[in-house]
């Protein structure tokens, strides 16, 4: 239809332009016979260049405002002080207000060099014809400069491309022959492709029915003895890094510096996560980018708690936005009950009544996403459910709706590190991604490149604790290990034939053939993994030298860099009370006052083991 649409608006362009054209043709033939008789008196102004090569003696100097080197007659030496220079291009009013004075002047006393440059960057021209033919589409701009545009419909060939009407197929097709016929649709079967890699048969109306689900030993793989120890010494060597307060921020079990580890590259390329993300969609959207987004490495004795959702409830409510963007994530600790996700099941079912009554309490909030601390009250909790735990073990991931409510348990009593992988929808220009205000598809694939933080989140808000200023030096990436998973870091577009291969194995119908494909990506994603360890221990041994965590990961961790480190110590005895309660996160809306002071004086004992910790880390 847009093509039928744009073939017509072209052919209606011109016929508009042929109404004139043929009486163009007579006037341009009329106005040169008068300008060949005005050019016999015009030329007598322009000066001649003489044949004869002048002595050192005989040469005079002439007035550059009175008789221009390059050609161009006495008169015209206001007018060339104005023509703009080349690869300078002018604004249409300024470039029509030079074609008339141009017009006054008459063409045929400018050299050809400026008369080229005026139809250039006054109007746009294409300018690499003779002068006779360049004088000649001039007077028809002239005739009809009231009216450009339909002239540059008309007259497409006459105009550089950027000059061109945007909805002239000429314009859009640039130097190509031929319009591409439309996009290859791909459509496949949801619940068959979620049901299959899951690895079991109800999976899918778990998943609608709770609007979440726990899949264990997705990531059994990368959890084997031998791989999982190079794991840990990773995440340990960006807690070595990483201060402990920022800003008189905690960190709250959150590393806010980790966002291209090894591990975090393999996970987000791996071909079965992505097959359950984009089986899980809605939209059923294929085109899918992984947000870069830090890493949780929780220690005992640190505050974890929190009760929201991912996305602004309102516009949800009244738009559906932001109902496409499935959420997951992979535990690399086997979890209970005490260290884990709360989630409200089936809340994807309730949520509009639930706001509906959130407005009449007058708790509406707009932003970019719903702390439901406040709002979710008891009588809430009765009618829609409570927040309940939904452990993990090691190698699992979840994976919800965004309409699921869903938080932390309040105070870590182990160690529990997660990994967030946030695939995120590309729309089919391949630039604007599933939250209009978020980065785009060209942005993101740049951070992945570069290996640098975002500057905003999924959501489109700029990070509320901050983000990292620099480029962490102790990282490389990992090669190459399949199409699909370049097109998930934005090393490939989704169009790219052989990524819409891999994809269409991955999603297809054959089972069998899906599964041999996601094993062999998986091998070699293991292999590359193994191969860039050593150049990451390398990597941040040169980069830190003497502060260097594989230096002193036995020992004690030398002072941070940077005066507020030598501050925070004057004063930690000073503000050691307050920090247990100012830049607190709250727990939870269902815990009662009496149970914060057992959290508060459990707490103070366990933050000493926590900081204990760190220093042996």
């Amino acid at each position: 239809m847009a093509e039928e649409e744009n073939y017509s608006q072209d052919q209606n362009n011109q016929t508009q332009i042929s109404d004139f054209m043929d009486i163009d043709e007579e006037y341009i033939a009329n106005s040169d016979r008068g300008e060949r008789q005005d050019e016999e008196i015009d030329i007598e102004e322009v000066p001649q260049r003489s044949k004869r090569k002048r002595t050192a003696s005989t040469a005079r100097p002439r007035s550059t405002a009175e008789v221009p080197q390059c050609g161009c007659a006495a008169i015209c030496s206001a007018l060339v002080s104005q023509i703009p220079a080349a690869g300078v291009q002018l604004s249409e009013r300024e470039g029509l207000e030079l074609l008339e004075w141009s017009h006054d002047l008459r063409w045929s006393n400018l050299c050809h060099n400026h008369l080229r440059r005026l139809a250039g960057g006054g109007l746009g021209m294409i300018t690499n014809v003779s002068k006779k033919e360049l004088k000649k589409r001039l007077k028809l701009i002239f005739r009809h400069r009231a009216d450009l545009s339909t002239v540059r419909a008309g007259k497409p060939r006459y105009f550089r491309r950027g000059s061109r009407p945007s909805n002239s197929t000429t314009a859009r097709l640039g130097p190509y022959m031929y319009e591409p016929k439309g996009m290859y649709i791909f459509t496949f079967d949801s619940k068959q492709v979620f049901n299959r890699f899951a690895g079991r048969a109800d999976a899918w109306d778990i998943f609608q029915e709770h609007g979440t689900i726990n899949l264990n030993n997705v990531f059994d793989y990368i959890v084997k003895p031998e791989i999982f120890k190079l794991i840990e010494e990773e995440f340990d060597m960006y807690l070595y890094h990483l201060r402990e307060e920022l800003d008189g921020q905690k960190r709250w079990g959150w590393m806010r510096h980790m966002f291209y580890s090894l591990v975090q590259q393999l996970v987000r390329q791996d071909p079965v996560y992505y097959a359950l993300m984009a089986a899980a969609r809605p939209d059923q959207n294929t085109w899918l980018i992984c947000y870069p987004y830090y890493v949780k490495y929780q220690l005992e004795g640190e505050k974890t708690g929190f009760s929201h959702l991912d996305i602004n409830v309102d516009e949800f409510v009244k738009t559906g936005r932001g109902g496409n963007i499935i959420q997951g994530s992979l535990s690399l600790d086997d979890e209970d009950e005490q260290n884990c996700t709360l989630v409200v099941p089936g809340f994807h079912r309730h949520i509009h009544e639930w706001w509906e009554r959130v407005k009449q309490r007058k708790q509406d909030t707009s932003s970019y996403t719903t702390n439901a601390l406040k709002s979710y009250l008891s009588a809430d909790q009765k009618d829609f459910g409570k927040l309940v735990p939904v452990p993990c073990k090691r190698g699992a991931v979840r994976i919800s709706k965004p309409e699921i409510l869903h938080g932390s348990t309040p105070v870590a009593k182990q160690v529990r590190r997660t990994l967030f992988n946030w695939p995120t929808g590309i729309r089919a220009d391949h630039q604007t991604l599933d939250m209009k205000e978020s980065e785009t598809w060209s942005q993101v694939a740049q951070c992945h490149q570069s290996m640098v933080a975002p500057m905003k989140s999924t959501s489109g808000e700029g990070f509320r604790y901050g983000r990292p200023s620099i480029h962490f030096p102790g990282v490389t990436k990992l090669r190459t290990t399949s199409c699909v998973g370049d097109a998930l870091v934005g090393a490939r577009r989704w169009d790219d034939i052989q990524v819409q291969q891999e994809r269409n194995i991955l999603l297809g119908p054959d089972d069998k053939s899906a599964l041999e494909l996601a094993e062999n990506i998986r091998e070699r994603l293991v292999k590359a993994y193994l191969e860039a360890v050593p150049f990451v221990r390398m990597a941040e041994t040169r980069a830190y030298q003497d502060r260097s965590y594989f230096r002193n990961k036995d020992g004690p961790r030398p002072a941070a860099d940077g005066v507020e480190s030598s501050l925070a110590s004057e004063n930690e005895d000073s503000i050691e009370g307050e920090e247990l309660i100012e830049n607190e996160e709250p727990i939870e809306d269902a815990e009662s006052n009496e149970d914060a002071e057992s959290i508060e004086d459990e707490e103070s004992i366990e933050a000493e083991d926590s900081k204990s910790k760190r220093r042996r880390v």
